[in-house]
């Protein structure tokens, strides 16, 4: 399950979010395929069945989402805004 740090808030607004540092008071926009990866994995969906899903939603190719996955995570603890 993907759990943000303390200190870190996420705001959803119509097509994307905000992430919010508030010991930095840096904020990180997430556009809405973001949104729907880092909501599932919050959730506790499992990562292949999140895959699929939304490959099929966006019409993607699964190995396109996965890297998708990967680069947003990576960019997420990067930023330290993973627990």
């Amino acid at each position: 399950m993907l759990q943000l740090r303390q200190g870190v808030l996420m705001q959803k607004l119509e097509q994307q979010a905000v992430l919010l540092d508030t010991h930095s008071a840096r904020y990180f926009e997430l556009n809405q395929t973001a949104v729907d990866l880092v909501t599932a994995l919050q959730a506790g969906e499992p990562e292949d069945a999140l895959i699929s899903r939304l490959a099929a939603h966006y019409q993607v190719a699964p190995d396109r989402l996965r890297a998708d996955l990967a680069s947003l995570l990576a960019a997420l603890r990067e930023q330290a805004l993973l627990a």
